[in-house]
């Protein structure tokens, strides 16, 4: 998690994520990448979901989509 966080740190300084200098970061700026890296665990992890529950209608869809394509 941590590296997503740097990822999204990123964003306030034009460097790289792994040239980041933290402790250049604002309170603010922090919390908002908190926010960030929070929001896009959840969207993994709902779609992660739908791969293991009853009748997996994640691999459902993905599989769907693939013969529409095909």
């Amino acid at each position: 998690m941590a590296k997503k966080k740097t990822a999204f740190l990123a964003e306030f300084q034009a460097v790289p994520p792994l040239e980041l200098d933290v402790s250049e970061i604002t309170t603010s700026q922090f919390h908002v990448a908190e926010a960030d890296s929070y929001w896009c665990f959840c969207k993994f992890l709902g779609v992660m979901q739908n791969h293991y529950t009853f009748g997996q209608p994640g691999i459902q869809e993905s599989c769907f989509k693939v013969k529409e394509v095909w």
